[in-house]
């Protein structure tokens, strides 16, 4: 399910991650989900399992789909059918979930989720493999794993999505299983090579090779013209320059708090709070340099526009801030002194408003 309206996206924009239901595969657990698509900001919620005849495309026929059973998968795919019952009970109801029941769902992650704000798209399809095996017949496997046809014309990954941290390894284990990487082979090694310099060689035993490694990490992450990090310093640039509205060259605290007021949900306090933070030296301007360190700490707050239910923590700052009170008032005046602190509720759908009363009898 969709959503596209920006008011609705306005108050969830965070990753809800719920629990997943009796006998539904890992990758199913329900989420609410923010994205940003082509410039377009958006919410997913789901999945919701769904059957397709198709086999790796977007049409076709039942005959697709039978047409990938022979005598030696039947038998494998009825033993894992039967070891699986709770899944096999879980897909066949999420094929037959009525629109209703969908919304139902996602009502528990955006209690009043109107019909007519959301649209049911295709999200895309999952192929799990199921291996012959000699004790339970066959088995279902939730992995990843790269396979390839018998002559290596096609290959593709099956199974569950892999992280960034091996995709690099999955990717270059599909050009070794092509029978056209097997062909060009040279040509292809010497591309890797240049492009992955640890490419076929040991880093543990072959000297400067480590020193070689990250140093071209450090130029791709951190000091090249097009890394991430110098393009995350033009970015603090512009921000900076947008701020700076006397366009002086250094940043007051009125300019960030005004900034950060207009465009952030954050509570005063807060605003105060990250300016001390971001002046290092103390000196009362922000320049260039400290605002670049503090950089992250003002997206932060950018990010968490709108999205923020600021009144458990202004009930904190508020606690925290009589409590400071409470504590120079009584260096004054120990045996007289008092603090209140009250929270109620005029209605269950409604926050708590919090009180605060101090009584001092000299101040």
């Amino acid at each position: 399910l969709v959503c596209q309206k920006p008011e609705i996206i306005e108050q969830n924009r965070n990753k809800v991650y719920g629990r997943a239901a009796i006998g539904a595969p890992p990758m199913s657990v329900p989420h609410l989900d923010w994205r940003t698509i082509y410039g377009k900001d958006c919410i997913f919620f789901g999945p919701f399992a769904g059957f397709s005849p198709a086999v790796f495309k977007m049409s076709g026929s039942p005959l697709d789909w039978l047409s990938t059973f022979n005598a030696s998968n039947i038998l494998p795919m009825m033993a894992m059918g039967l070891q699986n019952m709770d899944l096999v009970k879980y897909l066949v109801g999420e094929v037959f979930s009525s629109r209703d029941a969908q919304l139902e769902a996602l009502r528990k992650f955006v209690p009043d989720a109107k019909p007519e704000d959301w649209t049911m798209v295709w999200a895309g399809q999952r192929i799990q493999i199921v291996k012959p095996d000699p004790k339970v017949i066959g088995k279902l496997e939730f992995g990843t794993e790269v396979v390839s046809s018998a002559d290596g014309t096609i290959v593709g990954l099956l199974g569950a999505s892999p992280g960034a941290s091996v995709s690099p390894h999955i990717a270059i284990e599909v050009i070794n299983k092509f029978n056209a990487g097997t062909n060009n082979a040279f040509n292809w090694h010497v591309a890797l090579s240049q492009w992955i310099p640890a490419y076929g060689r040991d880093i543990n035993t072959q000297p400067g090779l480590y020193d070689k490694v990250m140093s071209k990490a450090r130029d791709v992450l951190l000091e090249g013209k097009t890394s991430g990090y110098r393009t995350g310093m033009q970015h603090s640039n512009h921000l900076f320059n947008r701020i700076d509205m006397d366009a002086d060259g250094v940043l007051t605290p009125s300019e960030i708090s005004s900034y950060l007021a207009r465009h952030t949900s954050m509570h005063p306090t807060q605003i105060e709070g990250l300016v001390q933070a971001i002046d290092a030296d103390g000196d009362g301007q922000i320049s260039r340099e400290e605002f670049e360190k503090g950089f992250s700490k003002v997206v932060a707050g950018l990010v968490r526009r709108g999205t923020i239910n600021r009144v458990e923590e202004v009930q904190r700052l508020a606690g925290e801030e009589a409590l400071r009170v409470t504590r120079s008032l009584q260096k004054k005046d120990p045996a007289h002194t008092s603090i209140t602190i009250e929270s109620s509720k005029k209605d269950k759908k409604e926050p708590a408003h919090t009180s605060i009363k101090i009584a001092s009898s000299k101040d």
